[in-house]
C-alpha cells in the first residue's frame, strides 16, 4: 500500500473523517476524503407534505489537496451539508456500506421507518 489512512472521530459528537494521504513528488497530499455526521433530514412524503428524520450525512471527495503544514479538521475539508455535490443523506437504518452501494447504483433510499 502506498498511502496511509488517518481516521478521526469526534468523541463529543458523532462526526468522523478519513483522510487518505500519500507522498507524490516528495510532498504529502490528501487524495481522498470521507466524512460522516448525523443530521436532521427533511424528506417529501407526498406533494407538499414533508417529514423530518435523523439521518447520516456521508461525504466523499477525491479532490487532491497538498499538505502544507497543519490540517485543520473539519475546516480544511469541503464537507458542508447534504446540498454539496460530494455529500448525501442516508437513512440511519442502512449501514454506511449499504448507503454507498445504493448511492453508487443510483437506487433511492426508503425514508419511511
Amino acid at each position: 500500500m502506498d498511502y496511509v489512512i488517518v481516521e478521526i472521530q469526534n468523541r463529543i459528537g458523532v462526526s468522523a473523517y478519513e483522510l487518505f494521504i500519500r507522498e507524490r513528488n516528495n510532498k504529502l497530499e490528501i487524495f481522498k476524503q470521507t466524512g460522516w455526521d448525523r443530521i436532521s433530514y427533511k424528506f417529501e412524503i407526498a406533494k407538499d407534505d414533508y417529514d423530518n428524520t435523523n439521518a447520516n450525512l456521508i461525504c466523499l471527495s477525491q479532490e487532491i489537496k497538498p499538505i502544507n503544514g497543519i490540517i485543520k479538521i473539519p475546516d480544511d475539508l469541503n464537507f458542508a451539508n447534504e446540498n454539496t455535490k460530494d455529500c448525501f443523506a442516508c437513512p440511519q437504518q442502512y449501514t454506511t456500506e449499504e448507503c454507498l452501494q445504493k448511492k453508487q447504483a443510483g437506487k433511492k433510499f426508503n425514508w419511511k421507518q
